[in-house]
């Protein structure tokens, strides 16, 4: 009997426990879809929880406040909501209902009015009219402290627009800024008449983002998201391949496997491979399911993927090996398992996305194979130019997590009884 006749053995026996393979292959995408939900973004549908709610509350009535609500809600990503009062959309912001309030002041006009050309260029000095930013133009935020910082995205929007309404009027009321600001617009419209005769289009000066094709701002958290729990659930067929090695034991098949012709490690190899097979399964579906139910980008180059979902596979396996010939009963198989996978996909960035973990964490979670997977699976999926030397190196980590993972289960395997 060679090791083929065990793998085959045991992927009929997967087979035939179609429930129990159904739920090792299902569940990871059970869990994803949940997030999917819990995240506001799922085949296209976006939630409320996806853009940035703003409460306006607009107390003065003028013209410059009407093209400034404008404006705003013409911004990506931004839900401008008007409300009638300040305190109805302070109630509303600290029960979650938008994320912050921008109140327009009845003395808002009237401070613009008043401004000088000076306050501008004393401004940064913390002197003028200017001094105190909105507070000085009577404008009001309020927002959670959890969103604060995006708060203070949006205000630093809108003050950069309220000066570009404002600047050339008041630039006007002075001599010397009426002439360069009439000479600003002399020239402006000189070159738009040029442009226009010109049979060559002009080149543009603005700065324009370029992304992977079928790459969008839902799908690139999904980039994140979807490897992450594709190597936790991957690593959690130890729990799987223990308890197979757990229940031979017991009825005896080990033993009898054991005084077979065959080798040590052609008996271990065996064993593995099954779990091998379902585990690249598992990941391949996962990639599937991302891209068509989160518009997932497989990157710009797709087959950098197969290497690294092969690799996470043979240490995820190899580490299953290694824990089944360490655990001597079911509930140790349990709670031993359990803890080791979860600890790993913790500490390597599958529950928390690498980009926002510290440095020191960062540094620690490259002890794990979980990390090398994520690292080679966010070079492939989020740059559009993936280096080939990361992924290699990335690709002979995992290698060599298997090897160690496997020498150290066959070592403990000999001392199984």
């Amino acid at each position: 009997m060679g090791w083929w006749h065990l793998t085959w053995k045991d992927l009929r026996l997967q087979m035939r426990d179609r429930r129990s393979l159904a739920v090792l292959l299902i569940q990871p995408l059970i869990f994803i879809t949940i997030v999917g939900f819990s995240t506001g973004t799922l085949l296209g549908w976006r939630a409320s929880n996806q853009v940035i709610q703003v409460a306006w509350v607009d107390r003065d009535g003028g013209d410059l406040a009407k093209r400034l609500q404008t404006r705003l809600a013409e911004q990506r990503d931004l839900q401008v909501i008007a409300y009638a009062n300040t305190e109805s959309a302070r109630r509303d912001v600290f029960t979650g209902k938008v994320t912050m309030s921008l109140t327009i002041g009845p003395e808002f006009q009237k401070r613009i009015d008043e401004l000088e050309l000076r306050d501008f260029f004393t401004r940064k000095l913390g002197k003028g009219r200017l001094a105190g930013e909105f507070e000085s133009l009577d404008i009001n935020v309020d927002t959670k402290p959890t969103w604060s910082w995006v708060a203070k995205l949006v205000t630093s929007n809108l003050y950069s627009m309220t000066m570009d309404e404002v600047f050339p009027t008041v630039a006007k009321r002075h001599n010397l800024g009426r002439m360069l600001i009439n000479n600003m617009e002399a020239a402006e419209e000189e070159e738009t008449n040029e442009a226009a005769s010109s049979t060559s289009p002009k080149p543009t000066t603005a700065v324009q983002t370029t992304v992977a094709d079928g790459r969008s701002t839902s799908a690139s958290v999904y980039d994140r998201l979807v490897p992450g729990f594709t190597v936790m659930f991957t690593f959690f067929l130890v729990n799987v391949m223990a308890r197979s090695f757990i229940s031979e034991r017991d009825i005896g098949t080990l033993r009898r496997l054991r005084i077979s012709p065959l080798t040590s490690i052609g008996l271990l190899v065996g064993k593995t491979l099954p779990y091998l097979v379902v585990s690249l399964l598992q990941s391949v579906a996962l990639f599937i399911f991302g891209r068509l139910m989160f518009g997932m980008t497989w990157g710009e180059q797709p087959l950098f993927l197969v290497p690294l979902i092969v690799c996470t596979s043979l240490a995820a396996t190899s580490l299953g090996l290694l824990i089944a010939t360490c655990v001597q009963t079911d509930s140790q198989v349990s709670s031993y398992s359990n803890l080791i996978v979860i600890s790993l996909a913790g500490i390597s960035g599958c529950f928390v996305p690498r980009d926002w973990m510290s440095d020191m964490m960062k540094d620690v979670s490259v002890v794990t194979p979980h990390a090398w997977s994520l690292i080679g699976y966010l070079e492939v999926l989020t740059n559009p130019q993936p280096e080939v030397a990361v992924i290699v190196k990335c690709c002979l980590m995992l290698l060599g997590f298997s090897v160690v993972f496997f020498v150290a289960g066959c070592q403990r395997f000999r001392s199984m009884t």
